[in-house]
């Protein structure tokens, strides 16, 4: 078996410490990050028996160290450099979002009220028609294959959930509403941050403004489209003038040059899987391919993991 720079994410134990009552009560709190001055993102945090969880449509994310002392409270998120600090005032808590991956526009106001289960608006109105199905979702400011991409959106009453898949991703669970004809869906996970705020216009087209973090900003439309796609993959990349395969010699995390002309890699498919541990996406993916190796090693291929990571300390 060959040597795999897959990294093996290992998922610790649920760990809580602190001095008193737990700050926190149990229930849904609708909780908000700001953005800007005049945009927050909405999110939904889950409290129960001193576990803390954010849900994002499908994805429910349970915070896996939790540090509290009287009505202070610090909750590191799972697979991210990332916490949240806040400190509790019965039904609201207040602090800060921090992101230690990043070293600029990294700490954002957090706030959260208790027995407000609603995400987007408190109360919704009845929505003038359905989004459900397929979008072609075009950002104004892009070019090229950022351009044109794919919104797929599911409604049960005013609730909405998907995803906007493009060219090199897709931006997470979605979730949010539509009251009348104001859409909002927002996602956050420690590493990621959006939120789109549009409105269905009369033609039954969508328009709005994308946000992302403190600074990341575009105005976007979409039409129902069921047709509507993403370009081919193989017309995204490919090799260089005179290179017929990839190669590649990097250190793994012990220093070790892998190389593709190693031995272990003859006469087998390679699969290459470019990725960042900051990357949500990237860690589906990881994960993805953990467990079809474990089933299927034995089928004459090996994967190897390239990090671009957002630091130089092989420790951290």
């Amino acid at each position: 078996m060959c040597y795999h720079l897959l990294i093996l994410f290992a998922f610790v134990s649920f760990t809580v410490s602190g001095q008193g009552n737990f700050p926190l009560e149990s229930g849904s709190w609708h909780a908000e990050i700001q953005l800007n001055d005049s945009v927050n993102l909405p999110f939904i945090l889950i409290v129960e028996d001193k576990a803390i969880s954010i849900e994002n449509a499908d994805e429910h994310i349970l915070m896996d160290l939790i540090h509290y002392n009287d009505d202070s409270i610090v909750v590191r998120f799972p697979l991210y450099d990332a916490e949240i600090r806040m400190a509790s005032m019965g039904k609201i808590a207040t602090g800060e979002f921090i992101n230690h991956a990043k070293t600029v526009n990294n700490i954002y106001y957090f706030r959260a009220m208790k027995d407000l289960s609603f995400r987007c608006f408190m109360i919704a109105e009845k929505p003038v028609a359905s989004v459900d199905g397929r979008w072609e979702l075009q950002f104004d400011d892009e070019e090229g294959i950022d351009k044109l991409n794919v919104a797929i959106l599911k409604q049960e009453g005013n609730r909405v959930t998907g995803s906007v898949l493009t060219a090199t991703g897709d931006h997470r669970y979605l979730d949010g509403e539509l009251s009348g004809n104001h859409l909002q869906l927002s996602t956050f996970n420690g590493a990621f941050a959006m939120l789109y705020d549009g409105y269905m216009q009369k033609d039954g087209s969508l328009k709005g403004k994308f946000y992302s973090g403190h600074t990341g900003f575009d105005t976007w439309s979409a039409v129902r489209k069921e047709t509507a796609s993403l370009p081919d993959a193989t017309t995204i990349t490919g090799m260089k003038p005179g290179f017929s395969k990839v190669d590649f010699s990097f250190p793994d995390l012990n220093g070790k040059i892998i190389s593709m002309h190693d031995t272990c890699f003859s006469n087998k498919v390679v699969i290459v899987q470019i990725m960042g541990t900051w990357c949500p996406n990237c860690l589906d993916e990881s994960v993805f391919l953990n467990k079809y190796l474990a089933t299927n090693h034995t089928k004459g291929f090996e994967v190897v993991a390239l990090d671009y990571e957002r630091t130089a300390d092989t420790d951290k």
